[in-house]
């Protein structure tokens, strides 16, 4: 899945998800974030290498 859609979906800041996917996005975003820290720094790094999407990729979800 890493390899899949998840990329598309940072790369795009979830412009093709409907409102309940970006709902989804940022409750299991969020949760990574604050269970399992060394999970999430190392899932930002694997789909986002360059660090350019993925600060864009969460103030689009964040109204969601």
């Amino acid at each position: 899945m890493i390899g899949g859609v998840l990329p598309e979906i940072i790369v795009t800041g979830c412009a093709k998800c409907s409102p309940s996917q970006r709902r989804f996005a940022r409750r299991t975003f969020e949760a990574f974030k604050q269970y399992l820290p060394d999970g999430h720094t190392e899932l930002k790094t694997r789909l986002d290498p360059s660090h350019k999407y993925y600060d864009n990729f969460e103030k689009k979800i964040a109204n969601a």
